[in-house]
Order: structure tokens, then sequence, then C-alpha cells
């Protein structure tokens, strides 16, 4: 969270409770028996919105507002529209005054982005904490995409397992071997994601491949953008960290088509830790893919990864909408979440760290298509040829 971010969340929260029912009430259904109202509407003898912007960046009280003020849409007291707020505790409204700022931020993000797939991922994140607000207010995000984790197993267990046996096979110091781990892992939980219109398709000939792999990239980059990225600004949606999330197929994809290039001069004091590495590209039955290391027999069935046909959001005619109805994501419960904060990864090791990424790339490539043996010639010969050998 940024400062600006919190200073905005501190004032919402110093707001008298009279105030912060008002703000509500704006995203609450009215309870008036046989009304469907969503959020309260100024009357119509007021010509201003009862909130104004002030000069923290977030919204202000300008007139006085009363709870037996008539709602314009459904000429109900502004009393009906917050009956289930008033007996909530203080923490919970500013929980709740919390969620309004994320909406109204992804909404207003929605409005400024040209690319279509971020831009419907606002959208139904929108949506999504706006049910969160008018229905009971404590939901879960959960959808067609699947719930994190989305692999298994994970980077971070890869990574770990693999550098258990690094560390005894070359006799290293366990803060070496965990400095080289934590690099990569900060690494890739900070790094984002090129958007599907920036991929680097002119690889594959085929249009048919081209067309799988592009849908593959939109549910990866859509779920990426809704458990890892969005999470980091809007602090009611739960963040989780990439390396838990996602493994092999996610490597796959984002080497693959995100044009992610090594640099021309790479650390030579690390190309034995990634020869390593691609050395586990020849053995299929390498111990980094026996799933018994990383879950129980009983629940190995249960952990098999849920990958959906489509990546669709919203109806693409309902993108200039103000309140887009997104079918394709059925709802459940979220919980709001406390902000956490994201690493950076130190300047000395960034370097080292790409050397390192595009070495499990190697290995997931292998791991998840060793039956094209052509291509992984090929992409092998490019990795010795980037100086991996040092």
């Amino acid at each position: 969270m940024t400062k600006h971010m919190k200073r905005n969340l501190d004032f919402l929260s110093s707001w008298n409770r009279e105030k912060k029912l008002a703000k509500l009430s704006v995203y609450s259904n009215c309870r008036a028996p046989k009304c469907s109202c969503n959020g309260w509407k100024l009357p119509k003898n007021q010509s201003t919105s009862f909130v104004a912007k002030s000069g923290t960046g977030v919204q202000n009280e300008a007139v006085e507002v009363y709870l037996d003020e008539k709602c314009k849409n459904c000429c109900h007291s502004m009393e009906n529209h917050v009956e289930l707020l008033k007996n909530l505790s203080d923490s919970r409204l500013d929980e709740l005054l919390g969620i309004t700022f994320d909406l109204e931020h992804l909404f207003a993000l929605s409005q400024n982005e040209h690319e279509l797939e971020t831009k419907l991922i606002y959208l139904y994140l929108h949506k999504h904490l706006r049910k969160c607000l008018s229905q009971n207010w404590c939901t879960v995000l959960n959808n067609s995409l699947g719930s994190p984790p989305f692999e298994i197993p994970n980077i971070r267990q890869i990574m770990a397992l693999f550098s258990n046996s690094y560390q005894k096979e070359n006799d290293l110091k366990p803060v070496e071997i965990q400095n080289l781990m934590d690099c990569v892992v900060t690494h890739l939980d900070s790094h984002k994601l090129a958007t599907p219109l920036e991929l680097n398709m002119s690889q594959e000939d085929d249009e048919l491949k081209k067309e799988e792999l592009l849908s593959k990239y939109k549910i990866t980059y859509a779920r990426w953008m809704m458990t890892c990225h969005v999470p980091t600004f809007c602090t009611s949606l739960p963040l989780e960290m990439l390396t838990n999330c996602f493994g092999g197929q996610f490597l796959v994809l984002v080497f693959r088509l995100a044009n992610f290039p090594l640099p021309k001069d790479l650390i030579s004091s690390q190309s034995a830790f990634c020869n390593a590495l691609l050395d586990e590209l020849l053995d299929e039955q390498s111990h980094l893919w026996n799933h018994s290391n990383f879950i129980s027999k009983s629940s190995r069935r249960a952990s098999s990864t849920f990958v959906p046909k489509t990546a669709k959001f919203c109806d693409s005619n309902l993108e200039n909408e103000e309140d887009p109805q997104c079918s394709e994501f059925p709802m459940k419960q979220i919980i709001p979440r406390s902000p956490g904060k994201r690493s950076t990864s130190p300047n000395k090791m960034v370097v080292s760290s790409i050397c390192i990424l595009n070495a499990i790339f190697f290995i997931s490539r292998a791991y998840l298509d060793v039956t094209d043996t052509h291509r992984f010639k090929q992409l092998f010969n490019e990795c010795h040829a980037r100086r991996f050998t040092g």
C-alpha cells in the first residue's frame, strides 16, 4: 500500500459514524418490503451530490444529509438503506469504507485502460466488490478461473527442493544457497506480466497453436491480475504471492511468450548453479516433479489444477457501461484481508536471478513438453549460446 492510499484510508476512518453510513448507503440495498433498489440516490430537490472531492483525494460531505432523506430511485428513506449497517462496529464500517475506496479506484482504472483484457478484469473486480457491499458485505472471490494454488508443485517448492539437493552436492553454506533462492523468488514475485497484446507470437507458425497459447496466457494473466497484482493496491482483496500460486505451466507460458530477454553479460559465478538446473532437463524422472515430495497421497487427487476453456470476463459490449453484468464468474464469499507489503529484489542480484529464472524455464519446458524433442534441443542450444556455460 502506498503512502497516498494509506492517507486516504486514514481520512475515511476519521469520519464520524453518520458520515460513514451516508457514504455506504450509496452501495447498500434498500430493506423496505418488495424494494429492489441497490443503492441510495440523491433526492430530486438537490442538484448537488452529498459527496464532493476534498483535498485529500477522497470524497467528503458537501451538503447535510439525514437518515430520513428520501432516495431518488425508490423514494424510501436512507435509514432503509443502512438498516443492516447501523449495528456494525466502527472497525467493520472502516473495512467497508475501504471496499468502497477500492471499487471506485478500480472503476477509474477501467475507464483509463485501453487494453481490453485488463479493462475487463478491472470491471469484473469492480462488479465483485459492488456485490460485497450490496449483499451482506462478506464475500469470497471464487470463479471459473479456480483458486490458488493453481499448480502443484509451485515455484517455491520447486526451488526449495532443488536448492536443498544442490547445497548438499556442492558443499555450500546454507546462507549462500538461501540467498540464491530468495533472489529468484523475490524477482518473480515482483515481476509484472506482459499484457496479451504485448506477447511475442512470431515464433509460432501454426495459427491454431497461436490461438491455443494466447487463450492459455489470457487465463494465466487473469489469475495473476486477480490474485497477485490488483490486491497490491486494493487491500480489500486477498493478496497471494506469485511463487505460491503458480508452477511449471506458468513459467512455460511467461518465458515462452512474454519476451523476457536475457542480459548480454551474465554473471559467470552463477553458471554452475544454472548448469545444474539445466541438467534436470535431461532427467524425465527428476525428483523435482514427484508430487509426493509436496503433497500427501490422500490429497493428491484433490490438488489437481482446474483449467477452464475460456478466459472471458464480460461481454465486450459492456466495456463502456458503468455497472457491467459479468456472468462468466459465479460469485462466492470474500473476506477482506489486511494490507501486506511486497519486497523488492536486491539490485546486485538481479542479473543472476534472471539467469536462474531462465534455467527454471527450461526445466519446466522439458517437464511439460518432453515429447517435442526438436523444440527442446533448439531451446537448449539457445540457452548455452547465451553464456549459460560461463
